[in-house]
């Protein structure tokens, strides 16, 4: 967004932000987001959008400017007039309690960064202020098709469940040694799915990741069959860990040999984790329901992903599809929405999954001819990067030849 008329202020005079919030709570996570950008809290002003103008009018534009939407009859309209004071090169990101798909187009359309729904999630509004630079190139990629990452665009869309069921076929189905990674060292559920032990392994790999090397690969990966093993953690919540701002990255460099294909299961709620996670992979799939939030958060995720390695292959895996509790859009208003393209479409199945977890066995084994196992099968390259050529489990042969 920009003014149409002239520009205030040659642009090393401009602050870096400034935001604008209506209440105490949003206010608070806009000073938490910024505080590790290094920007302190007097860069945020109580005030809505019609405070944002009179505040800019006669300034330099910060580069990056936040307001608030609560309170508008028409955000468009209130918009349009903070685009007359801004100067050019300034980026808006605009929140709001308006949760409706047509708005949200038409804000982005007018340049607009992002808009985010309250209540704000200060990782969130952190990335989305400043983005992660590019920090690898399709070359000095070392791994091709070897890391895949699954990261989630919604709670409960079923990501672990994807991550999983991926990992327990390209074991089982190609032969392949794979690595399981849960990346989100507190609540990771991948190790809890297959009925695995999950010790503190991933909490200690992330502390000090320079200390893995084949002995401890060996001695703190559990082994689902001798193709899948899986590194997760489940520690003491009273005991506070430190996670390296750089560990996922690393660990993953110095595992990643070790293993034909790594799949990695990304927390979407830490910031270091998840670029450390994305700078990695080779392939990138977002997981997402029909939800609004879903919408929001794919492009975001998808946005984010791009940045950090912008030649690696992302796709949307719909998950859920046929949840009316979770239908806010239709297929449709999504894909359009998100303009990535959609790997595959998985449909609501909550009994077979649930009848999963409760055998302690990842999905594809415990309900082959499930709609989700038929859907991963049917769009395989899309969603590994191999060709779909699958070694018949020898239960199954064994099953032809009786």
């Amino acid at each position: 967004m920009s003014k149409s008329d002239n520009d205030h202020s040659q642009n090393n005079q401009r602050k870096p932000f400034v935001g604008f919030a209506l209440d105490r709570d949003t206010l608070e996570s806009v000073v938490q987001a910024i505080k590790g950008l290094g920007w302190g809290p007097q860069n945020v002003l109580y005030g809505d959008v019609d405070m944002a103008v009179t505040n800019l009018k006669d300034v330099p534009t910060p580069h990056r400017v936040l307001v608030d939407l609560s309170n508008s009859d028409d955000p468009i309209a209130d918009l349009g007039q903070l685009a007359n004071v801004c100067d050019p090169g300034t980026q808006v990101t605009a929140i709001g309690t308006h949760n409706d798909l047509n708005l949200y187009h038409r804000i982005k359309e007018l340049g607009v960064t992002e808009y985010l729904l309250k209540p704000i999630d200060p990782v969130q509004l952190s990335l989305t202020l400043n983005p992660p630079e590019v920090v690898r190139d399709a070359e000095e990629s070392e791994w091709g098709n070897r890391i895949i990452a699954v990261v989630g665009a919604a709670g409960g869309a079923g990501t672990t469940t994807v991550a999983t069921s991926l990992a327990w076929m390209i074991a089982h189905h190609e032969g392949r040694k794979t690595a399981l990674l849960a990346l989100d060292p507190w609540f990771g559920t991948a190790a809890f799915n297959l009925n695995l032990e999950p010790g503190n392994a991933m909490v200690e790999a992330l502390q000090d990741p320079t200390r893995i090397d084949s002995l401890f690969i060996e001695r703190a990966m559990a082994a689902e069959s001798d193709n899948l093993h899986v590194l997760s953690s489940e520690p003491d919540l009273r005991q506070a860990a430190s996670i390296r701002a750089d560990s996922a990255g690393i660990l993953i460099q110095r595992l990643a040999p070790e293993f034909d294909r790594v799949v990695l299961d990304l927390p979407r709620c830490n910031a270091g984790l998840l670029q450390g996670g994305l700078g990695q992979a080779s392939r990138v799939l977002i997981v997402s329901d029909l939800s609004m939030t879903g919408v929001r958060d794919s492009v975001r995720l998808a946005e984010l992903a791009e940045a950090v390695s912008p030649n690696l292959e992302l796709g949307i895996v719909l998950n859920r599809v046929g949840d009316k509790g979770r239908g806010q859009v239709t297929e449709k208003q999504f894909r359009r929405t998100v303009d990535r393209p959609v790997f595959a479409v998985f449909p609501e199945d909550s009994k077979t999954m649930a009848a999963a977890l409760s055998a302690g066995v990842a999905v594809p084994a415990n309900a082959p001819n499930c709609g989700m196992v038929k859907a991963i099968r049917k769009h395989w390259p899309e969603l590994t990067g191999s060709e779909a050529r699958h070694r018949t489990p020898f239960w199954q042969r064994l099953r032809r030849s009786a």
